[in-house]
């Protein structure tokens, strides 16, 4: 019979790290039992481990040829987006945006806070579609059609989405505002005019008013946030969002009212960096900034609309690049 071996906490640690189940875990656990050395129980479950990715790679070749041929509707579209190697594009433009941040350190350069915010974009960005495709699979084998995974995990995606997100969401859009009051010129007196009159307060008094409090909530250091909220808090979200999000046609005005440095702005111009934006813009992921972004590009340049999820790019990234180097 075999006896328990007592192993040591890094080698406990180690073990943990293998097999992508509780299963696995268990049966590592239980080789661990009948006496086989942690070498051997490690060297097992990297071969499970190996076996299931290779399933998991031919499922994911074999739901792209699926819809190769199928008419998208939104969350079908989405699923391919999150599907396709996204995740090795957008790892390649984190690795450009934290060597880029550390060369402006090395020059002795302010932090950049727009580079800052963006890096962790991307990394919720990368964890986001991470997610997407372990729970896409769990639902494949539990014998969903193509079709159901993509309207539940759609559903999963939203509710997820705005449980998580919505508080965060708040305190970066008050953070931001307070940013648009100090530095933005004209621009915070409009955000208030229009998000008052989609509140539809019209009294004069009433306006005076609710300009007061806003300033007061921040006058607050952004703990208190209802007050934004209180004066259509969606509308201001989405638009110190698109403001924050950088793209290269607001990168102009952003330099002009000292939101980035010049050198953060080439970073944001560079070509593969801008189309990147734009590109992740049609995935249209809920709640996304760069969703946001897309939807305030074909609004100002009238880009047409091929359906909901995609937009009209061909030779646009080129064309405002060429226009804010002029």
């Amino acid at each position: 019979m075999a006896t328990k071996q007592k192993i040591s906490p890094e080698d406990a640690t180690i073990l943990k790290t293998y097999g992508t189940s509780p299963a696995t875990k268990r049966f590592a656990r239980d080789l661990m039992l009948e006496g086989k050395t942690l070498e051997e129980v490690i060297k097992t479950c990297q071969n499970i481990a190996k076996k299931e990715q290779e399933i998991k790679n031919t499922w994911y070749r074999a739901m792209l040829r699926e819809m190769s041929d199928q008419r998208f509707d939104g969350t079908t579209y989405e699923l391919q987006k999150l599907l396709e190697d996204k995740a090795v594009v957008t790892e390649k433009i984190l690795s450009r945006a934290n060597r880029h941040l550390k060369e402006l350190t090395a020059l002795g350069k302010p932090k950049s806070r727009e580079l800052q915010v963006f890096i962790k974009i991307l990394e919720r960005y990368l964890k986001k579609i991470s997610d997407f495709n372990h729970y896409a699979y769990k639902l494949m084998k539990d014998g969903k059609s193509l079709k159901e995974i993509a309207a539940v995990a759609a559903e999963r995606d939203r509710t997820e989405q705005i449980e998580n997100e919505e508080r965060l969401w708040r305190i970066q859009c008050v953070h931001h505002c307070q940013k648009l009051f100090d530095y933005g010129g004209q621009v915070a007196p409009l955000l208030l005019e229009q998000a008052l009159d989609r509140k539809g307060i019209k009294d004069g008094k009433t306006r005076e008013l609710q300009v007061q409090l806003v300033f007061q909530s921040f006058s607050k250091k952004g703990e208190n946030y209802s007050v934004l909220k209180n004066i259509d808090y969606a509308y201001c979200r989405d638009y110190v969002l698109t403001m924050k999000s950088i793209h290269p046609l607001l990168v102009n005005f952003l330099v002009a009212d000292e939101w980035v440095s010049p050198e953060t702005a080439e970073f944001f111009l560079d070509k593969e960096i801008s189309r990147f934006i734009i590109e992740a813009g049609q995935a249209s992921l809920v709640y996304m900034p760069f969703h946001r972004m897309a939807e305030e590009i074909r609004k100002k340049e009238k880009i047409t609309v091929i359906d909901r999820n995609v937009l009209t790019i061909e030779g646009f990234y080129d064309n405002a690049i060429k226009k804010y180097q002029a």
